[in-house]
């Protein structure tokens, strides 16, 4: 009996341990993303390097005894903890420089070449830092093996870093607060949306927090006797699990991409030679802009926008909250937002301006849509819908073709303008073509400013 209740008690931490990884890991990937896709690749691979040490310290409750089996374990904890460090790293990289480069490997060349100085160069060396602790530590097992008591009362094998190897995790972890932890807290400071800051917070922190609480159970507390790998993993995987109910909206990862107000630049509208000096308030109908997601497109739907509340429409806008085109349309004085969220009917916010509405159901979408329009009929209106590509990605494109059909016959019996978001390389030709169609005139925005493709 007294030794199941050690092995139950493990047991028991293991479940929890697992239990918050794939709580976190679950958010993770709800996550809805239409730019910098990877991102959510790099967190999925922080939990399954997290999920394996968590693992391999459950099997040493019962290998600790076979020195082959804790070389392996020691080796393959080191290295999962360092390669989690790259992947923060890279983390960083992409959340402080929101890349505008559609692909990794562009990105992977940008930071060669046009990032490369300060931060590429420093970020190069970190990585490169990292790697070489690693190779040392399996090329020359700096580490030996001491027998402790842990908390429990069990007498287990642990590993003993010896000083050169402390000095190395140690000076990574500080060199990773003075680097990377301050890219993350200086793009933090520039979300707008306090829900999503502080989400990002709380990732951010406790991933400092599981990298501390590992450099101490392995590095510094056993040559002092002490053996808290047990309670540590517990911890870390507790503070994971936090992290993980912070990103329980689905746009968090999203919001991370939001424009910095201030930091953008202007763009020019190329209306394609014949068409030139015809501006987007002399259309009818409906339009749908075809964004490259690489390019600041939001900034041509606020200059729509603007000009159609200079010429006396309403203007309304359907989007989320912590969308890029929600952080530039905010400050336009008077303009109506719908805002796309998991509510299951329309509710009024804080703001007199906003409405809750359900993002998905359709029905209700639809219904909000037709009382925006036949409302004050005799006022022309104008409406922005962010975005379709979003739609898609959470309905299937069969459902959101036919809501944007009954969408525009809506919109036909009112004195309505009205753009639509689709985002140009999210979708396949096939796809896209089926939603060109629907449409009366067409734009387009890439590197090289607004374009009318087809107009009404």
């Amino acid at each position: 009996m007294t030794d199941l209740v050690p092995l139950l008690g493990v047991a028991a931490a293991f479940a929890i341990e697992v239990g918050a990884v794939l709580l976190s890991l679950r958010n993770v990937l709800s996550q809805k993303l239409t730019r910098v896709l990877d991102t959510k690749a790099v967190l999925v691979m922080m939990h399954v390097f997290i999920l394996s040490i968590f693992t391999l310290e459950f099997m040493r409750f019962f290998l600790s005894s076979s020195t082959d089996f804790m070389v392996f374990y020691t080796d393959g904890v080191v290295s999962l903890i360092l390669w989690t460090g790259i992947l923060l790293t890279s983390l960083a990289y992409i959340v402080y420089f929101r890349p505008t480069e559609p692909a990794f490997r562009d990105r992977i060349v940008a930071l060669g070449t046009r990032r490369l100085f300060p931060f590429g160069l420093l970020l190069i060396a970190f990585v490169g830092y990292i790697m070489a602790v690693d190779v040392y530590v399996i090329a020359y097992r700096p580490f030996t093996f001491t027998v402790i008591r842990d908390a429990a009362g069990v007498v287990s094998s642990v590993p003993l870093f010896d000083a050169t190897l402390r000095f190395l995790v140690l000076s990574l972890y500080i060199i990773f607060l003075l680097f990377p932890s301050t890219q993350f807290v200086l793009a933090i400071r520039v979300i707008s949306d306090s829900t999503t800051k502080r989400a990002i917070s709380i990732l951010i922190g406790g991933w400092d927090i599981i990298a501390l609480i590992g450099l101490l159970i392995y590095g510094f507390l056993p040559p002092a006797g002490v053996n808290a790998i047990g309670p540590g993993q517990l911890i870390a995987g507790l503070v994971l699990g936090i992290t993980g109910f912070g990103m329980r909206r689905t746009s968090i990862l999203e919001a991370m991409f939001e424009p910095v107000e201030g930091g953008l630049s202007e763009k020019t509208v190329n209306n394609g030679g014949s068409k030139a000096g015809r501006l987007v308030s002399n259309y009818k109908g409906t339009m749908l802009l075809e964004a490259d997601p690489s390019a600041n497109y939001e900034r041509a739907v606020k200059d729509f926008a603007s000009e159609m509340a200079t010429s006396g429409r309403l203007v309304f806008a359907f989007t989320s909250r912590g969308s890029p085109v929600y952080l530039l349309l905010k400050d336009i004085p008077n303009l109506r937002f719908f805002i796309l969220s998991e509510s299951s009917y329309p509710k009024p916010t804080g703001g007199s301006l906003e409405v809750m509405v359900p993002r998905n159901d359709h029905s209700v979408l639809l219904n909000v849509m037709d009382e925006t329009v036949t409302r004050s009929p005799e006022q022309p209106k104008a409406i922005i819908f962010d975005n379709i590509s979003s739609f898609i990605l959470d309905s299937g494109f069969q459902d959101t073709y036919k809501f944007l059909r009954q969408v525009n016959e809506i919109l036909s019996h009112g004195d309505v303008i009205s753009i639509f978001l689709i985002l140009s390389k999210a979708h396949d030709d096939k796809v896209m073509n089926t939603i060109k169609n629907l449409f009366s005139g067409q734009l387009s925005y890439d590197a090289g400013g607004l374009h009318f493709t087809k107009q009404s």
